[in-house]
C-alpha cells in the first residue's frame, strides 16, 4: 500500500505541475512578441510599447502604422488634415479625447501634454482607436489596416459585410479590400513593415494542447481520491482482520 500511495502521489504531483506549467506556457506563447533589434530602433518605441500594452495590441502593429503614416514625425500634417505620429483627424481626436483642451486644429508645435501633436498623447489616442478597429474586424489585421486608411464603412462594404442578407464571410485578403489604389498600397506597405518588425520565434517552452492540459488537471483531481479510497479499503481490511473473534479451544 505504501508503494502504491507513493507512486500515485508522485504521478499526481507531476501531472499537476506539468498542467500548470504548460497552461502558463500556452498563455505566454499566445501573446508573445519578441522585441527585435529593428523594432527597438523604431522612434518613440518606448511610448509605443506602453500604449500598445494598455490596449492589448501588438506594438509592432502600431510601429508599422506610425512609420507609414508619418515616418515617425510628430509634427506631420497630411493633405487631408490628419496630424501627428498616427495621423489623427481633428474630428476623430475630439471624439477620442473629449476632455483635452486641444481641439486638434492648430499647427505644430504641441500646445501641451494632451495635444494632438504630443507624441505620447497622439500614440495613446491612435492606439486606442486602432484597437477598437481590430475588435470590430475580429482581429483581422488586413481589414483593420485597410479600415485605418479608408474607414470602417468602406471596408465592410467591399469585404461583403455591407449587406447582412448576403451572408458573405470577409476573408481579409487583398482582393476583398476597397478598390482604392492608395488603400491597397498602404496595406501592402504596412503589412510588409509589420512582418519585418515582428519576430516569428516564440520562447522555448513546452506546450500541450488544451485537451491534454484538461486531462492532466482531471488526473490531479481523481488520483488523490483514489489514494484515499485505497487507504479506506486497507483500513477496513485491517480492522476486520484484527477484530475477528478468537476461536474457542478444546480442553
Amino acid at each position: 500500500m505504501g508503494f502504491i500511495t507513493l507512486a500515485i502521489v508522485l504521478t499526481w504531483g507531476f501531472g499537476y505541475l506539468v498542467a500548470i506549467e504548460t497552461l502558463q506556457g500556452n498563455a505566454l506563447v499566445t501573446g508573445y512578441v519578441e522585441v527585435t533589434p529593428d523594432l527597438a530602433k523604431v522612434p518613440y518605441f518606448n511610448r509605443i510599447q506602453v500604449a500598445a500594452a494598455k490596449n492589448d495590441v501588438d506594438p509592432a502593429l502600431i510601429a508599422a502604422i506610425v512609420s507609414q503614416e508619418s515616418s515617425s514625425n510628430p509634427d506631420a500634417i497630411s493633405r487631408a488634415g490628419a496630424r501627428g505620429l498616427m495621423q489623427i483627424l481633428p474630428s476623430t481626436w475630439r471624439l477620442l479625447c473629449p476632455k483635452a483642451h486641444c481641439q486638434g486644429e492648430h499647427l505644430p508645435p504641441a500646445c501641451g501634454t494632451d495635444c494632438i501633436f504630443n507624441p505620447e498623447a497622439n500614440l495613446r489616442a491612435g492606439t486606442a482607436y486602432f484597437a477598437g478597429i481590430l475588435r470590430q474586424f475580429d482581429d483581422n489585421i488586413v481589414l483593420a489596416f485597410a479600415a485605418y486608411n479608408a474607414g470602417t464603412a468602406a471596408v465592410r462594404h467591399y469585404a461583403g459585410e455591407g449587406d447582412p442578407a448576403a451572408g458573405s464571410d470577409p476573408s481579409g485578403d487583398l482582393d476583398s479590400l476597397p478598390p482604392f489604389a492608395e488603400t491597397r498600397a498602404y496595406v501592402r506597405k504596412v503589412l510588409a513593415f509589420w512582418v519585418r518588425l515582428r519576430s516569428t520565434s516564440p520562447p522555448d517552452v513546452v506546450t500541450l494542447t488544451v485537451e491534454e492540459c484538461l486531462l492532466l488537471r482531471q488526473l490531479a483531481t481523481v488520483l488523490p481520491v483514489v489514494v484515499l479510497g485505497l487507504w479506506a479499503l486497507f483500513g477496513a481490511w485491517v480492522l476486520r482482520r484484527f477484530n475477528r473473534p478468537v476461536a474457542a479451544t478444546k480442553t
